[in-house]
């Protein structure tokens, strides 16, 4: 009788759980484990829950008594790694994060975290080979690709970390945070066109004007100066190919109007930077290939110069 009323406890807490009563469920889970305290599956859910209230010393004590059953249970050591990284107790991390990965050494959780161990520790050489081991076996995984971006940022070589997001934007294009991230490198950087360009397009895909808006104020500052500098160099290239330029833009909501020999056709403010035609002018392309950029009319596909 009483593992049955210990197993209707268990049922009912995970009925609460799913409802959204939180406290409701730890009752019924505490009530349970009152008649069965071994048992592992009632502890996992209860630990869980203290996680998510945020109760980190009372799942702490869960994950022990699972560990003490179960020595090897997996989601304890990954929880409990948790908690201890949160404490700053990264001998006890490591330890757990290494009693798991040789059980199973290709858990990739268990690899994340201590890959992101050995960056809290400043072992960056170690954390990278992580890192390494994690992109080249998940490719298509773009939260190793962020991670590892993030550590070479830590490591002081944002040109690589620049190169992963921009794999990570062509795995996921609707990601906002990868904008959020090469705009901050950017920055970092003091290339203010480019760290503009990337923090529009993370609002664009979803983040709040405002989340951005002192990122987006350093960004623009100096940066109409700087257009109207390099305005000159850009006419020169385009009119190589017999473009006359109509107007030109001091703000990115505007539009640049080019009058090509046989039309008027609208070219953005994105484009051009993208496109690194129109800030990289002393490093002119082989070939300009205008229908690359431009928003052409129906039945239009590209221009020939002649």
């Amino acid at each position: 009788a009483n593992m049955r009323n210990a197993l209707l406890f268990t049922n009912l807490g995970t009925v609460q759980r799913r409802l959204g009563k939180i406290d409701d469920a730890i009752d019924s889970y505490t009530l349970s484990l009152n008649i069965t305290p071994y048992s592992v599956v009632t502890l996992l859910n209860r630990a869980s829950l203290y996680l998510e209230k945020n109760l980190f010393d009372r799942a702490y004590v869960d994950y022990c008594n699972v560990i003490d059953i179960d020595k090897t249970n997996k989601e304890a050591l990954l929880f409990r790694a948790y908690i201890y990284m949160q404490r700053r107790d990264y001998k006890g991390a490591r330890i757990d994060y290494n009693t798991l990965l040789q059980e199973e050494p290709g858990n990739n959780t268990a690899r994340l975290g201590r890959a992101l161990l050995n960056q809290k520790e400043l072992k960056y050489r170690e954390s990278l080979e992580d890192f390494n081991k994690l992109v080249s076996d998940n490719p298509r995984d773009v939260s190793y690709l962020k991670a590892r971006a993030t550590l070479a940022v830590e490591m002081n070589t944002p040109d690589l970390a620049l190169l992963d997001l921009e794999e990570a934007a062509k795995l996921a294009p609707d990601d906002a945070e990868i904008y959020v991230m090469c705009g901050e490198i950017y920055l970092s950087q003091k290339k203010k066109r480019e760290a503009y360009v990337a923090f529009e397009k993370a609002i664009e895909l979803g983040v709040p004007r405002p989340e951005l808006q002192d990122k987006l104020k350093a960004s623009k500052k100096n940066t109409n100066r700087i257009i109207v500098r390099q305005s000159s160099c850009f006419y020169k290239r385009l009119s190589q190919n017999r473009v006359e330029m109509a107007s030109f833009v001091s703000s990115p909501i505007e539009v640049i109007w080019i009058f090509l020999k046989k039309g008027v056709y609208k070219l953005t403010f994105e484009g051009f930077i993208l496109s690194n035609f129109f800030f990289r002018c002393h490093k002119p392309p082989k070939r300009l290939l205008l229908q690359d950029y431009v928003q052409w009319p129906a039945g239009r596909t590209q221009f020939q110069p002649s």
